[in-house]
């Protein structure tokens, strides 16, 4: 280290070798020092001005107030504006110059990471930038690490929520030859993306094979499938987020999505489902059948809904005859009824009418002859 009062580096000047004309200097306390090379180690003293300036190559000499260069042979060695230099013990581990009793320290440049948010929540899947920044900007790179990896990492720039729970992102700067490190950090609370269930109709009133779909939807969209708990089984079924209705009676569906790594679990809804028999009904042609021995009659029986089977239930029995196909033949006198009916009380419900029936021995009208009668 090299300490010249009123330096004037305009001029040649020749250390070692090296041309040092026009190199900056720093001022302390209004004199000029120039720094040739730093050492940890003690310096090795010459106390002769011109030795030290053409043989400085042989150590790191430290010399005080030297010479005023203010003159025309600039030169180190050339003599005529040179001063004898001071000796300095080699036991001062710091040397002080002549008329400077302040230590004069050489320091790197310090630097400093600015973060634009100390905490940061965010969700698992979510991505944001670190808001770190390196001052002075050209200092060189930052670099990042996580205390917790399975949670948040930084990746581009970026902070990367991994899954639920708390990382510390450290953010350094591992500093360089003129640039000192630093070093900040951000805490990372990375949550679940929150999920909800919604449903069009909490109560939904279905016949016996009636198909309607859920009306339940799991929002985002992508989280998941959703779980259906029926409180009262075979009275519907769920096929491909259908509701279909098996038999008649009463039951509840909950709906339920337990969660996964990435999203919460959502609270549970419920749909309360009735589920009854189809209506049907059956009218015939005539209600009330006057037939005398061995005379037809064939019932015609209309359903609604069309198509149903029709049952025929005969009332005292021996007084008639009825087949499947509701074709009624008088055997003997007498009254009594037909129920006509549809309906299984599985999908419909059974509906009946009933049709009066009365048998008569003979028909006044019958034409009868002399020779078709025989004495009894």
């Amino acid at each position: 280290l090299v300490g010249i009062q009123d330096l004037n580096l305009t001029v040649g000047l020749d250390i070692a070798g090296t041309d040092l004309t026009g190199t900056d200097s720093i001022d302390v306390d209004g004199l000029h020092a120039l720094a040739v090379e730093l050492r940890d180690d003690l310096l090795d003293i010459q106390n002769d001005l011109g030795h030290i300036f053409l043989h400085a190559g042989d150590g790191g000499e430290l010399v005080l107030h030297a010479c005023d260069l203010h003159g025309s042979r600039g030169v180190a060695g050339q003599g005529a504006e040179q001063y004898s230099a001071e000796r300095v013990s080699e036991s001062d581990a710091i040397a002080s110059f002549k008329g400077l009793n302040d230590k004069l320290t050489v320091s790197k440049i310090s630097t400093e990471i600015k973060i634009a948010n100390a905490t940061v929540n965010m969700e698992v899947g979510s991505e944001i930038g670190s808001g770190a920044y390196l001052t002075p900007a050209d200092a060189g790179n930052l670099t990042y690490s996580s205390s917790n990896s399975s949670v948040a990492v930084v990746e581009n720039g970026k902070i990367k929520g991994i899954k639920q729970g708390e990382a510390n992102i450290t953010v350094s700067f591992a500093g360089s030859n003129n640039y000192a490190a630093s070093q900040n950090y951000t805490v990372v609370t990375v949550s679940k993306i929150p999920t909800e269930i919604t449903v069009l109709n909490v109560t939904l009133v279905l016949e016996v094979s009636d198909e309607m779909g859920t009306g339940a939807t799991l929002n985002p969209t992508d989280a998941g499938n959703l779980t259906y708990n029926l409180s009262n089984e075979g009275i519907v079924k769920i096929e491909d987020g259908k509701i279909i209705a098996l038999k008649e009676g009463n039951v509840t569906i909950t709906l339920s999505f337990k969660g996964n790594n990435k999203y919460l679990t959502a609270e549970n809804k419920t749909i309360n489902v009735t589920v009854s028999l189809k209506n049907a009904r059956v009218s015939v042609n005539n209600n009330t059948l006057d037939l005398f021995v061995d005379d037809t009659f064939t019932i015609v029986a209309n359903t609604t809904p069309k198509g149903l089977n029709v049952t025929y239930v005969q009332g005292d029995s021996g007084v008639y005859d009825v087949d499947k196909s509701g074709v009624v033949t008088a055997l003997k006198d007498g009254s009594t009824s037909i129920i006509v009916s549809v309906g299984d009380d599985k999908i419909y419900a059974k509906n009946t009418t009933t049709i009066a029936v009365t048998v008569k021995k003979v028909n006044p009208n019958m034409d009868v002859s002399a020779g078709d009668i025989t004495e009894g």
